[in-house]
């Protein structure tokens, strides 16, 4: 399969050579590992493929990605979105005043809790003193993050779970899957341009990494042909469930299920079916998975796509969804 990327051409960008992306696929499987104990511990469940389509139906067209934070807590960074906190020791703290806080964490800082707000919203300046200075007596167990989420399709996702485990205050441990740097999935990182300092938010490269995407399977079929009329559709893209499982039959890593249009014509049918071909040839650990919320881990990715007398052009409903940019399209 990347035997088709050592060309080079890309739709819709400027010349670009591909001779690298064997290395390239080597590269980013090396710093990518299967965070056990975060699954083991924490993410034990999936979003099931039928929940990913209705949400699709619910929030298709639902505009912006900010996720509101609620009542939990938070970490501040100084050039990215803050980070959602999933579970931290300040649970477990036999004061259950302290339990009822909300807190403002901040890794870069000698104190670590930054704010502390009671149940009513007010300030607890001296509380966060005290527990600043006595770290060792409650800062014990685990500490799991999601690194800058935002919604998608109504979740709120980000694919950097992150767990820190504390000992009398000290960090002992911890999982994590990949750096921010590495992007979330192969073909973003290959083709991103400029350093990890342009691209703090893991959704920068998303439109890139959709874009080459659809040339991938541009350079597959050979070009377009016997495109009579510009064909849009959509479709939810994910790992094959049977692919985990121990069966002697070759399962494709990722498949497609086609979400829109309802009644779709022949050359839309067409389109999509040869799309997929392209997408089942992906293998596995191309793109990475998303973590919610509540626990569980999301492998789906929604993309649009049009194919015209141009070419193919894929587009993450990420992007589409930002504010004002549905509407403009």
């Amino acid at each position: 399969m990347l035997g088709i990327l050592f060309v080079s051409r890309i739709y819709g960008q400027e010349t670009m050579p591909f001779s690298y992306m064997e290395d390239k696929w080597n590269e980013y499987q090396q710093h990518i590992h299967e965070p056990l104990a975060l699954h083991q511990n924490y993410f034990r469940d999936s979003v099931s493929v039928q929940e990913m389509k209705e949400a699709y139906y619910k929030h298709k067209d639902d505009i912006g990605t900010h996720p509101l934070f609620g009542n939990r807590d938070t970490v501040k960074f100084l050039t990215a979105d803050p980070s959602i906190v999933l579970k931290s020791p300040l649970e477990y703290h036999p004061n259950k005043k302290v339990q009822e806080c909300r807190a403002t964490w901040v890794w870069h800082a000698r104190n670590p809790l930054y704010r502390l707000i009671n149940k009513d919203g007010i300030a607890q300046d001296k509380l966060l003193e005290r527990l600043n200075k006595k770290q060792d007596e409650w800062m014990d167990g685990d500490f799991v993050t999601l690194r800058t989420p935002k919604k998608y399709m109504g979740f709120t996702v980000s694919p950097r779970p992150t767990l820190v485990i504390f000992n009398k205050g000290k960090r002992v441990g911890g999982d994590y899957v990949a750096d921010m740097q590495l992007g979330v999935d192969f073909f973003e990182y290959a083709f991103r341009k400029g350093t990890f300092l342009d691209h703090p938010n893991w959704t920068s490269g998303l439109g890139s990494g959709a874009r080459a995407l659809g040339s991938l399977h541009e350079l597959r079929v050979g070009g377009i042909s016997n495109v009579k009329d510009e064909t849009t559709f959509s479709v939810l893209l994910y790992a094959n469930p049977q692919s985990q499982k121990n069966s002697k039959e070759q399962v494709p890593a990722y498949t497609l299920e086609l979400l829109e249009p309802e009644n779709v014509d022949e050359q839309a049918m067409t389109l999509f079916k040869s799309f997929k071909e392209t997408i089942e040839q992906i293998p596995a650990k191309a793109f990475q998975n998303y973590y919610t919320t509540d626990f569980r881990i999301m492998t789906g990715r929604y993309y649009r796509v049009m194919v015209n007398k141009f070419g193919w052009l894929v587009d993450d409903y990420f992007e589409l969804n930002k504010v004002g940019t549905l509407a403009q399209k």
